[in-house]
């Protein structure tokens, strides 16, 4: 559950990292340092220059357009939240699963021994009459050694039950923690046949989590598909740029420089890449959409099965 809890975070983080596409970038660079001048640039120069630059660059860029990928990004991050907050549930519905199990086992247990430690008192019983009627010579000494031998396969078995008791407890404080000391109960009864079996299919349908999570990954893939085809449009920009250089030199100066560009970037080719993940997301779509179905199946026929039992 810690781990599922983890993740949750983590699909969260995504969604954050995805809404920043929506936010401008703004970028600051310092440059420093000692350049030098070949002579051979200049048929004047006898020596090379060398001089102290100092260069600074600030660059805003805000996106405009990008054939809405951000929007379908920040979509399909938001479903892999709800993702990751139904495989929570779905562990700790194995969890919760998991501690029934091993609670009716100890209940199981805990009878088998209750009834070996019954039988040993009755078996103890039965041999201390029969040794007295074997003193008064009433039965034969075989009659007794036969209820002793009873009496040493009762304590065994209650030994054997108790053991199997002992470790089934453990098993379930392995799942719930360390428990004090208890005695397990008979859980209250149910009778499904008071509801009809299409009222539990009903419920089943609408309900079952492998079923809510095949349908919340194929909204994702649908996102992710969207996102893709976005990459047939052009992605706009605004970029705004300013610049200032110092060279510190026998006439040292100063340059300044500032810009304000609308950038667009398309991509006309790519070797057909784009159209490949298309593709590619679309199987996926369809491989979900038969997953779907082989989960509703075997809902069904699970349902019908514990109902009939």
């Amino acid at each position: 559950i810690d781990v599922r809890n983890e993740q949750i975070k983590q699909a969260e983080f995504s969604v954050e990292a995805a809404k920043a596409d929506f936010l401008p970038d703004i970028q600051f660079t310092y440059e420093f340092g000692r350049a030098y001048r070949d002579p051979s640039t200049n048929a004047n120069t006898t020596g090379g220059d060398q001089s102290m630059q100092d260069r600074k660059s600030l660059v805003f860029s805000q996106k405009l357009f990008d054939g809405l990928r951000t929007q379908a990004e920040v979509k399909r991050t938001r479903k892999l939240v709800k993702q990751a907050n139904v495989n929570r549930i779905l562990t700790m519905e194995t969890v919760t699963r998991n501690v029934i199990e091993a609670y009716v086992d100890v209940l199981q247990y805990q009878k088998t021994r209750d009834d070996a430690q019954n039988f040993i008192s009755e078996m103890r019983n039965l041999v201390s009459k029969i040794s007295e009627m074997e003193r008064a010579g009433n039965l034969s000494r075989a009659r007794l050694n036969l209820a002793q031998s009873r009496l040493a396969s009762a304590l065994t078995a209650f030994q054997n039950a108790n053991a199997s008791y002992n470790d089934a407890v453990s098993n379930l404080e392995l799942l719930t923690g360390e428990l004090p000391d208890f005695e397990a109960v008979e859980p209250l009864s149910f009778d499904a046949g008071v509801y009809n079996i299409d009222t539990f299919l009903d419920f089943a349908e609408t309900n079952n989590l492998q079923i809510i999570l095949n349908k919340i990954t194929e909204e994702a893939l649908q996102h992710d598909y969207v996102s893709e085809r976005g990459t047939y449009f052009p992605e706009i920009n605004v970029v705004a740029r300013g610049d200032e250089s110092y060279n510190k030199t026998e006439d040292p100066k100063i340059e300044q420089s500032a810009s304000v560009l609308l950038e667009a970037n398309w991509v006309l080719f790519d070797g057909f890449s784009r159209r490949a993940s298309m593709n590619e997301i679309k199987s996926q779509i369809h491989e979900n959409r038969y997953q779907l179905e082989n989960t509703l199946r075997e809902v069904i026929r699970d349902v019908k099965l514990a109902y009939n039992q």
